[in-house]
C-alpha cells in the first residue's frame, strides 16, 4: 500500500503535465468559451473535456418581409398576447393544473437534486463517530492458558477485560480531483439539469399553444353550428315548400327527393360540428385539469379586432437561441462534452485521502483529554492497468 501511495504521488506530477500538454495539442484549433473559464476557477487542475464552441446557425441573415409588431415573441408573455379574457382563464387553469406539467416541474427538481447530489462529491464527506465497547479475551486464544500457574485466581485471571471509547471525525476516500473527472462529473449533471428546465420551459409553451389552439376551434365550430342550424332551418322550410308544390302538381317528386337530401346533408354537417365541438371541450377539459369551477368571463368573437398582439420575429438566429428545445440540445451537448473529460481522466492514476481526527480512552472520564488524541491520515494511488476494454469503449 506505502508503495503504491507513492508511486502514485511521485508520478501523479508527471501525468499532470504529458496531459496538460497533450489537451493544449488537441485544443488548439478549438475557441476557448468565455463563459466557462469565467466561472472555473483557476486552482482546478487539468480539465480533459472538449471546450465547447456553439455552431453557426443554418439559416439566413433576415427574413425577406418585415412584420408590423415593434416586439419579439420572446419579450410578449401569453397574458400580453392574447385579448381573450376566457381564453387567459383556460391557460391559467392549464398552467395551474394540468398533470403533464406537473410532472415535467417534478423532474427539474428531481434533476437539481441529481445535480447537487453529484456536484457534494466534489467536497470531502466528513463523518462524525463516536463508540463504546467492552471486550473479553480468554488467555488460552493467546496461547497463555496453560502456561500460568493457578490461573483462575484473582491473581491471575483467565482472560482479560477491557473497555473502549472514541470520538472523532473521519474523511472517507476523498479524491484529488486533479484531471477533473469528478468536477466533469458534477459538469454533466449540471447540464443534464439544464436541459431538464429547458425541456420543461417547451412543454410549458406547448400547453399554452394547445390551450389556445383548442380553444380556437371551439370558437370557430360554434360559429359554423350556429350557420349550420340557419342552414337546417333554411333546408327545412325548402322541404316543406317543395312538399306542397309536390302536393299542388307544379312539380315532381324529384324536387321533393332533391330538397330531402339538401336538409339531410344539412343536418349531417350540423351533427359533426356538433361532433367535433363536443371532443375539442372534453380535450380542453383534460388540457386544464378538469371542469373550472368559477364562472368564465366572455369571449370575444374570432372577427373582432385585436385578438392576437403584434409581434416582431426579430432575426432568425435569435429565434433559435430564444426556442426551449434548441436550448435544451445545447445543453445535453454540453453534459456530453464533460462525460468525455470524465471519460478520458479514467486513464489516469487518481489519488484518494483517507482520514480520522479524535480520541480514544480506556475510561469514559479521561476521553476528551491530550493523550488520549489519535489521528490517522493514509493516501491510495489507482491507475487502471487491465478492465476488459471498459474504460476504453467508455
Amino acid at each position: 500500500m506505502i508503495a503504491a501511495t507513492a508511486f502514485g504521488i511521485f508520478f501523479t506530477p508527471v501525468f499532470y503535465i504529458a496531459a496538460k500538454k497533450w489537451l493544449a495539442r488537441e485544443h488548439d484549433h478549438e475557441a476557448a468559451d468565455a463563459e466557462e473559464e469565467a466561472r472555473e476557477p483557476r486552482w482546478q487542475g487539468c480539465n480533459l473535456a472538449p471546450q465547447y464552441r456553439q455552431p453557426i446557425a443554418p439559416v439566413s441573415a433576415t427574413y425577406p418581409e418585415a412584420a408590423s409588431g415593434t416586439r419579439t415573441a420572446a419579450e410578449i408573455g401569453w397574458r400580453e398576447f392574447f385579448a381573450d379574457e376566457q381564453l387567459k382563464a383556460y391557460i391559467a387553469a392549464a398552467l395551474a393544473n394540468n398533470r403533464d406539467l406537473a410532472q415535467a416541474v417534478a423532474r427539474v427538481a428531481q434533476a437539481r437534486a441529481q445535480y447537487r447530489i453529484q456536484d457534494a462529491q466534489r467536497l470531502p464527506a466528513l463523518d462524525a463517530t463516536a463508540g463504546a465497547s467492552r471486550t473479553r479475551v480468554p488467555l488460552n486464544s493467546l496461547g497463555f492458558g496453560n502456561a500460568i500457574p493457578g490461573a483462575g485466581n484473582a491473581d491471575n485471571p483467565t482472560s482479560i477485560t477491557y473497555n473502549q471509547f472514541s470520538l472523532g471525525a473521519r474523511v472517507s476516500s476523498f479524491e484529488l480531483d486533479f484531471w477533473g473527472r469528478v468536477r466533469n462529473l458534477a459538469e454533466a449533471q449540471r447540464r443534464q439539469y439544464l436541459a431538464t428546465v429547458e425541456a420543461e420551459r417547451a412543454f410549458r409553451l406547448s400547453l399554452v399553444g394547445q390551450v389556445a389552439a383548442t380553444y380556437l376551434q371551439i370558437r370557430a365550430a360554434e360559429e359554423q353550428i350556429a350557420l349550420a342550424e340557419q342552414t337546417v332551418t333554411s333546408r327545412r322550410d325548402g322541404l316543406s315548400i317543395a312538399k306542397r308544390r309536390m302536393d299542388a302538381g307544379v312539380t315532381s317528386s324529384v324536387d321533393y327527393d332533391q330538397a330531402a337530401a339538401l336538409l339531410t346533408q344539412a343536418e349531417t354537417q350540423l351533427a359533426e360540428l356538433r361532433r367535433t365541438v363536443a371532443q375539442s371541450q372534453n380535450l380542453l377539459t383534460v388540457l386544464v385539469g378538469g371542469p373550472i369551477a368559477t364562472p368564465l368571463p366572455a369571449g370575444r368573437r374570432l372577427g373582432d379586432q385585436n385578438q392576437f398582439a403584434a409581434i416582431e420575429p426579430g432575426l432568425p438566429s435569435a429565434l433559435l437561441v430564444n426556442r426551449p428545445d434548441v436550448l435544451q440540445a445545447e445543453q445535453q451537448l454540453r453534459a456530453a462534452n464533460a462525460n468525455i473529460g470524465a471519460a478520458r481522466a479514467a486513464f489516469l492514476p487518481s489519488i484518494s485521502l483517507t482520514g480520522l481526527a479524535g480520541f480514544v480512552s480506556p475510561a469514559l472520564s479521561s476521553l476528551i483529554d491530550g493523550n488520549s488524541r489519535q489521528y490517522q491520515v493514509q493516501g491510495a494511488a489507482l491507475l487502471p492497468s487491465s478492465t476488459g476494454g471498459v474504460v476504453t469503449r467508455s
